[in-house]
């Protein structure tokens, strides 16, 4: 890219080109997006339907969660010879081929060729999916970090996820049509032609990509940043790490099998395809309603009570699927899922650009990925050796679950957040350091009362739609 290595970062060409690059990225965002709600919402279910145990749906989770992150790291040392917007291609387009063989395992069992394998290739094929996914994540994350003005990086990548969250309830409620509508079509036939829908979306988001800008890259190849020097140098952001490597185990523990929870007959749920999405999407739905209000409530008020918010909400809603059964209440305990979500993604992305210098973002990401990727590959695996393995018969297998999970999650917010301090480049220097771990406790149950105090004076409008389905709720 010669013609870059001249460019004027604040002329207004480059502005221009910058904020149209910020648009594209939009579009391309929701291509992308519609393949993941054609394909990630289903893939349990997938798995089920050829056959899957338990355990082979925690390899299902653990497998791409530990490959991702290991495919960042390599991505990321590969950003220091080749240029990124290069990586993001090939990796993209290596990723829309994989949604091929995963779409033919479902017809091939349905013809009951080699069926007896089909569920060990499919979490192959799967992890291969993830690992060409981690390789886009690095030069990608770096990319949008030089478009992105920092003090309208929180709005923006709300406005972004908003949008990119309407796109893949589409790709959800889409295969929703395949499953249920047309009871002529076999359920696998189904989940084949979703996958097949996500290699043309995906090979769109490909050609979007060609075409969007990005700003000079020639100096980030001479830049050799070695991770020991990197955790040396940013302490705060190796605690970061490790938070999230243990937030990401209690998380998994349990989320894997709450489709599991749902569709197995032996839970006491036995939901159908229909009740199963329906529930599903209310989850993303959620989300979109309060992303716009989280990405306001970070740039006003820090990550770090994000964060706290966000991880508070985890500990909760596993104590939700054992307390609520009914399919409504169902939909409520995604409207918690959503507020965690949310407020995770969100944080750890804006947490993260603050936390680290341009020259070691994708070091930095790709490191505290690999520990999220370990995190979850140990949970899952846990969780399913559990449902599988361990007896217990005191209490339905799922609950015994849900309860370790939520235990561990509480216990991670009080070890670790009293330890983190906002990034020094935000203009919100808070550090909580707290002697006792109830005293953390209590200040943490103060900030997410507060988020919720935030959220019902901002959004008012949108509490009051939600109000008749929580009185139902609760009434049932």
């Amino acid at each position: 890219m010669k013609k870059e290595e001249n460019e004027d970062i604040d002329s207004p060409k480059i502005q221009e080109l910058k904020k149209a690059a910020l648009e594209k990225s939009i579009k391309e965002g929701s291509a992308t997006a519609f393949s993941s709600g054609t394909t990630l919402s289903y893939a349990t279910p997938y798995a089920l339907a050829l056959g899957a145990t338990g355990s082979q749906i925690g390899f299902l989770s653990a497998s791409p969660a530990i490959l991702n992150p290991l495919a960042q790291f390599a991505s990321s040392k590969l950003m220091e010879k080749y240029h990124r917007k290069e990586i993001v291609k090939l990796s993209v387009l290596l990723q829309a081929i994989t949604f091929l063989p995963l779409g033919v395992i479902g017809l091939l069992s349905y013809f009951n060729i080699i069926s007896n394998y089909l569920v060990y290739l499919f979490i192959a094929f799967y992890a291969l999916l993830s690992i060409f996914g981690g390789m886009v994540y690095p030069p990608w994350f770096s990319w949008m970090g030089d478009l992105t003005n920092e003090k309208e990086r929180g709005e923006y990548f709300a406005r972004r996820n908003r949008i990119l969250g309407i796109v893949e309830i589409l790709g959800m409620l889409t295969g929703l049509l395949l499953l249920n509508t047309f009871k002529t079509i076999p359920v696998l036939i189904g989940f084949s032609t979703l996958f097949f829908l996500a290699f043309i979306s995906r090979l769109y988001s490909l050609y979007l990509i060609r075409k969007q800008y990005i700003p000079l890259d020639i100096k980030r190849k001479r830049d050799k940043i070695f991770l020991k020097q990197f955790l040396n140098s940013n302490k705060n952001f190796k605690i970061f790490s490790t938070y999230n490597f243990f937030l990401n185990f209690a998380i998994f523990i349990a989320s894997p099998f709450f489709a599991v929870y749902m569709l197995d007959k032996s839970s006491g749920l036995s939901l159908s395809y229909t009740w199963f999405i329906i529930i599903t999407t209310f989850g993303a739905i959620f989300n979109l309603i309060f992303l716009k209000i989280i990405g306001k409530f970070s740039d006003k008020h820090g990550n770090l009570k994000l964060i706290t918010v966000s991880n508070l909400f985890f500990a909760l809603n596993p104590l939700l699927w054992i307390l609520i059964k009914n399919p409504f209440g169902l939909i409520f305990i995604q409207l918690v899922s959503g507020l965690a979500n949310a407020s995770f993604i969100i944080s750890f992305n804006n947490f993260s650009y603050n936390s680290l210098e341009q020259k070691s973002r994708g070091i930095g990401i790709a490191y505290v990925s690999i520990l999220l990727g370990i995190g979850a590959f140990l949970g899952s695996l846990v969780g399913g050796f559990i449902i599988d393995y361990v007896p217990i018969n005191f209490i339905n297998k799922f609950f015994f679950l849900f309860i370790i999970a939520a235990i561990l999650r509480l216990a991670v917010a009080v070890v670790f957040i009293p330890s983190l301090s906002e990034s020094q480049k935000s203009n919100r220097n808070h550090h909580i350091n707290l002697a006792h771990p109830f005293r953390g406790l209590y200040n943490e149950l103060t900030t997410l009362n507060y988020f919720i105090h935030y959220i019902e004076k901002e959004e008012s409008q949108s509490l009051k739609v939600l109000k008749p389905l929580k009185k139902n709720v609760l009434r049932k």
